[in-house]
């Protein structure tokens, strides 16, 4: 009887164990993403010049990690035009985060979709690098209001 007791012990210590693990590895992807659209949205991107832009296209896409539920992100492509030279943007907060409802990214792709002029930000020493903020996106907590924004 003691036997079958330290082994339903010893099964759930480990299942413990997993799930903490997997969420420390989830936290940590988590702020790997908001660190990478920080890094656009706070040093610099705000200092480059702007242009404005085409939409070419917008689509939800579906991200799946760690045979995890299924998350949603948006593809966004842009064209913009520097002295003449053609460019094409596909950065943006929306191409690094993601969400768990198709119907949140949805939604945002209809707004982007439907928003009557476009602009991005490009560095004046390189035009290609170049990233696109939709509806005053500046930070992580704007997006997260995004998210929580009713469906």
């Amino acid at each position: 009887m003691n036997i079958y007791i330290g082994l339903f012990l010893f099964f759930i210590a480990a299942f413990i164990i997993y799930r903490v693990i997997k969420i420390r590895n989830h936290f940590r992807r988590a702020i790997s993403r908001e660190e990478k659209v920080i890094q656009y949205c706070n040093t610099g991107v705000r200092s480059w010049s702007t242009a404005p832009a085409t939409l070419d296209s917008v689509e939800v896409k579906t991200v799946t990690v760690d045979g995890q539920s299924p998350k949603f992100k948006l593809a966004i492509k842009l064209t913009f035009e520097v002295n003449g030279q053609q460019y094409s943007c596909t950065q943006s907060p929306y191409n690094s985060l993601t969400t768990h409802l198709s119907t949140t990214a949805a939604s945002l792709r209809d707004d982007i979709t439907n928003s009557d002029g476009h602009f991005i930000y490009y560095n004046p020493a390189d035009p290609k690098e170049s990233f696109y903020l939709f509806n005053g996106f500046s930070s992580w907590s704007d997006y997260e209001l995004l998210l929580k924004s009713p469906d």
